[in-house]
């Protein structure tokens, strides 16, 4: 029992002719309180570590009672000829509202865009797609959730009644506004196959920090062909031409203000280039159908000769005040990816507009796959990419592409009927490095049983300690499961683990009771949260949920 003001939720849901507006919010009149339910006294001092102040974090409720609360919204609208709007917002009067009173953050999929954890997505959209149109215009951001509250440390001594707020700049999380994408797909009457014109106009701006302007124009050619010994054959050919206008803030050693301090300068970047691309992609599958299992081997061969200057140099940024530093990058559309079955298979390795490799690239892999039952099978593919150019600095050290030749991967996939199916994927340096990646899970589902486990490794793993934020570090090793047993006709009983192996720390874990029958479905559970954010949100949470069919849940 907590001497805390309950909080008031409410949830709206109106359906219209041609579409439907959710509206759910919550508020209360309280303090902050740590996970420990501790209010802070008017002498305590707070520190902030980021890019605003503090009480636009945390609002003014600190010390003393105040509004709080929060407020989500969706819709989405079908209208005739194939048009399409919808929009999704997200509010909170601070950033640790929903997690001090134990409130949903992570959002059900919806519209156009996903977000990072303990970021909310707002977004809005209007869409129109046909068999061979898409037209989209779009605007998105996110508001961060971001923090941390650790008792403030000086001389490896905490310093009594002071903290220390860790949160994420808002001001440089990128504004979308607009996004507008259109293609055009046809088939050419003489040379056949299937043509595209493509165009993405991108306006990407931030409170605080770099932006940037990008105008892209394709056109692409492919054609499938079933050659003689059942080769398939598939040509394609690319042309694109991009324009950008980057903008970054940069301190001017040379200019310094009354306190003596650099001023920033507003740096603007202006380029093109014109990119091509040719290819060809070989597939030769083969079949042996047997009395029990059928096998299908199928090597395949990926061959992409890339043009144009990559003009990558435009994208690195000095700053006058420490020529020292590494420059900063200023891509904002593709930097981060992660070698695996999908991409390799891809004629740009590169995710999104910002980064093209001139050079040959050689893709080869295969397949080999063995089906029997109705729902079993048994499937391995290993694959590995070869690059024949001067241009290794487009891919970073974690992607599995940084070298001439990139890391092996290998997936393993077994499924037993509809109960049991387990899937392994792989990524290994042969250059040296070793295991780069490995993630496998399995799965089994029966009348009485029901279980779940992943286990995951990746080297070089990436952080959140970025923007300002001081976050925990996305582990490197983790293992995750779950498990739910029925006991008896209408009882079941179910078990969640999540288990951070680099800190030997179990971050979450929860216990449930379940009673369900054709009318009822009662659940007693409890949850156990260890999540590294200093004074907040790690707690032991209690929980009854009724739901009766028809009614809805308490």
């Amino acid at each position: 029992y907590q001497k805390i003001t309950p909080v008031l939720e409410a949830n709206y849901r109106r359906k219209f002719y041609r579409g439907e507006l959710t509206l759910e919010g919550s508020f209360t009149h309280e303090q902050f309180f740590d996970r420990n339910g501790t209010q802070f006294t008017q002498d305590t001092t707070l520190i902030a570590r980021g890019f605003d102040d503090a009480e636009s974090q945390i609002g003014k409720n600190f010390t003393q009672r105040a509004f709080s609360g929060h407020a989500f919204t969706k819709a989405f609208f079908k209208f005739p000829k194939n048009w399409v709007f919808g929009f999704e917002g997200g509010y909170t009067s601070d950033a640790d509202y929903l997690d001090r009173y134990d409130l949903e953050e992570v959002r059900p999929q919806f519209g156009l865009y996903s977000t990072d954890s303990r970021r909310l997505l707002q977004q809005v959209f209007l869409s129109n797609q046909s068999d061979d149109f898409y037209f989209n215009i779009s605007s998105f951001t996110q508001l961060s959730q971001r923090i941390t509250l650790r008792e403030t440390i000086a001389d490896n001594e905490i310093i009594p009644n002071n903290f220390t707020l860790f949160f994420e700049n808002n001001k440089a999380l990128p504004f979308i506004a607009p996004k507008i994408e259109l293609e055009k797909h046809w088939t050419p009457p003489l040379i056949k196959g299937r043509a595209a014109l493509r165009s993405d106009i991108t306006v990407l701006t931030r409170g605080e920090g770099t932006d940037y302007t990008r105008a892209t124009g394709q056109i692409d050619w492919a054609r499938d062909f079933i050659a003689p010994a059942g080769i398939e054959v598939k040509p394609f050919v690319q042309g694109r031409l991009d324009y950008f206008k980057i903008q970054a803030n940069k301190e001017d050693a040379s200019n310094l203000d009354a306190q003596g301090t650099p001023i920033i300068v507003e740096d603007t970047i202006k380029f093109n280039r014109q990119l091509g691309q040719v290819g060809i992609d070989l597939r030769w599958p083969f079949l042996r159908p047997g009395q029990k299992v059928n096998w299908i081997i199928e090597p395949r061969v990926l061959l992409t000769r890339n043009f144009g200057d990559n003009r990558s140099e435009n994208f690195l940024f000095d700053d006058d005040l420490n020529e020292a530093t590494t420059p900063i990058l200023l891509s904002q559309d593709g930097t981060d990816i992660d070698l695996d079955q999908a991409l390799i298979w891809e004629p740009n390795k590169a995710a999104g507009f910002d980064f093209w490799q001139e050079g040959l690239r050689i893709d080869a892999g295969a397949s080999i796959s063995a089906h029997w039952g109705a729902n079993s099978r048994f499937k391995v593919f290993v694959a590995q990419s070869y690059y024949d150019g001067q241009d290794n600095t487009v891919f970073t050290s974690n992607s599995g592409l940084q070298a001439d030749r990139s890391d092996i991967i290998a997936q393993a996939e077994l499924q037993l009927g509809r109960k049991f199916s387990t899937r392994t994927r792989l990524r290994f340096n042969d250059s040296g490095l070793g295991l780069q990646r490995i993630d496998t899970s399995l799965n089994y589902r029966s009348k009485y049983l029901t279980l779940g486990a992943r286990y995951y490794q990746i080297q070089g793993a990436n952080n959140n300690q970025q923007l300002g934020i001081n976050d925990p570090i996305i582990p490197s090793q983790e293992i995750s499961g779950n498990v739910n047993l029925q006991v008896h006709k209408n009882w079941r009983i179910g078990y969640r683990l999540s288990h951070d192996i680099d800190a030997n720390t179990t971050r979450s874990q929860s216990w449930s009771l379940q009673y369900k029958d054709a009318c009822t479905n009662f659940q007693f559970f409890y949850t156990r949260l260890n999540n590294d954010l200093g004074r907040l949100n790690n707690a032991n949470t209690f929980g009854v949920r009724l739901s009766l069919t028809g009614l809805g849940a308490i």
